[in-house]
């Protein structure tokens, strides 16, 4: 259960980068005329709705694949007007916030690895200080990565 979980994760995180991929960066007029696109052409049977086996295909192409269910549950988070289908409002909504959230764990990836970048510095230099304090000021060994 917790391997289908963390693989649904990933998957979810790969759809909001790819999302993020396509989309972010651009203008607003340029970003409607691409979501309006997109709409359409997930839409395949042009109802102005997007169901959950044309929503299945459009994350295939995108490479994710999911189960029927975490399909329908993710349909399910985004029809706010419970019809089973999303909009175009519903759409744009999604949208929006897969982009927020893939926004916000790119940054925190980079956030976590300025960290352990920073954390590595500040722990060359405790031991830097401790091996001038102890009169022990020998060349670490070359093999030892937190002295590369």
């Amino acid at each position: 259960a917790e391997q289908k979980a963390a693989k649904l994760q990933e998957d979810l995180r790969n759809m909001q980068l790819r999302f993020l991929q396509k989309l972010g960066g651009l203008e607003e007029g340029d970003l409607k005329t691409r979501l309006e696109t997109l709409f359409d052409q997930i839409d395949r049977d042009q109802s102005g709705e997007i169901d959950r086996f044309e929503f299945a295909n459009a994350l295939e192409e995108l490479g994710i694949k999911l189960s029927p269910k975490d399909v329908q549950d993710l349909v399910r988070k985004y029809d706010f007007d419970g019809d089973g289908s999303i909009n175009y409002e519903e759409f744009i909504a999604m949208i929006k916030k897969l982009i927020e959230e893939a926004e916000m764990a790119v940054t925190e990836e980079a956030k976590n690895i300025f960290d352990g970048a920073k954390e590595l510095k500040e722990e060359k230099t405790t031991i830097a200080i401790a091996r001038t304090a102890s009169g022990n000021e020998a060349e670490p060994p070359k093999s030892c990565f937190l002295f590369s």
